[in-house]
């Protein structure tokens, strides 16, 4: 029998512990690695045909571009909640600058017959209409009187088209005070002088200039709606 040399046994003992210690790194790499999150970069495709690329998502980059959507969101809700308060504000200030016109009266009284054409409405009735007096009417707020129509549709007291033009004339304050001037026959004294006229003139160029900026913001906004970030299928998005 071949006697094993002393340096054979030492080699042999060597490879057996190189052996056993690689078993202990493999076990702990798998377990180390089965209880971490999968943070490996995803898979996306590029816009070159059959081209594809490796996209760390958890890079500083991608996370500003997470919260530079989210911002756009924001930025979308606030530009419709602008676009009701500009809305609001023109309103009011068509109503008034037709108060600069010299033919205010008679502008006012051609509008509203204009508007309750094909109503059955007469435009000097309109409080006899939705069975309010005129005395109590007139103290009443706008959006009481806007409350009052509301409540006249929901019973079916009043026409969709009725409703919608009779909402014309208590749109805002200042239109209801128009038509109350109209119903009592006292428009001349809504009239403004000429200092007055200018300083609407003023705010109404002021008002168009927001509406412009507006529009912008609003156009970028929707913009982001159409924003699609890139992906691929389930099975294949990740290494």
């Amino acid at each position: 029998m071949k006697r094993v040399s002393d340096t054979q046994i030492k080699k042999g003992k060597n490879m057996y512990n190189n052996y056993r210690i690689g078993i202990l790194l493999m076990a702990f790499v798998c377990v180390f690695a089965y209880g971490m999150e999968d943070i490996s970069p995803e898979l996306f495709c590029s816009d070159g045909q059959d081209a594809w690329c490796l996209v760390d998502t958890q890079e500083p980059a991608f996370r500003l571009i997470d919260n530079l959507m989210e911002q756009a969101k924001e930025m979308k809700k606030k530009a419709l909640d602008a676009q009701a308060a500009y809305d609001q504000q023109k309103n009011v200030m068509f109503v008034l600058m037709r108060r600069t016109s010299p033919d205010f009266c008679c502008e006012v009284a051609a509008s509203l017959r204009h508007n309750f054409q094909g109503t059955d409405i007469d435009p000097k009735r309109v409080y006899e209409y939705v069975g309010i007096p005129f005395n109590r009417g007139k103290y009443m707020l706008h959006d009481q009187m806007l409350s009052h129509l509301q409540k006249l549709l929901g019973v079916q007291k009043i026409t969709e088209k009725q409703h919608r033009q009779l909402q014309y004339a208590f749109k805002t304050a200042e239109s209801k005070e128009e038509y109350d001037a109209f119903y009592a026959d006292t428009l001349e004294q809504l009239k403004v002088d000429e200092k007055k006229a200018e300083s609407f003139i003023q705010k109404y160029g002021q008002i168009v200039r927001y509406g412009i900026n507006l529009a912008e913001v609003s156009r970028v906004a929707r913009q982001f709606d159409e924003i699609e970030l890139a992906s691929c299928d389930q099975a294949d998005d990740r290494l």
